[in-house]
């Protein structure tokens, strides 16, 4: 049987964000911002992550 056929999905919220205050800085040039993918230096959190065998993501 299916228990989720009753289920009201408009009453659950789907999600909740925390998104915090950005205040304005100088963004970079141009050429930095291609680089590193956004104009404001605050953002730029390069993507670092392991693999399932323990190796490291970057340049595989």
């Amino acid at each position: 049987a299916n228990q989720c056929a009753n289920t009201k999905y408009g009453e659950i919220p789907i999600a909740m964000a925390y998104v915090p205050w950005q205040e304005w800085t100088v963004p970079v040039c141009p050429c930095e911002a291609l680089q590193i993918g956004t104009i404001f230096n605050e953002l730029n959190l390069p993507f670092l992550c392991d693999s399932p065998k323990g190796r490291c993501c970057i340049g595989s």
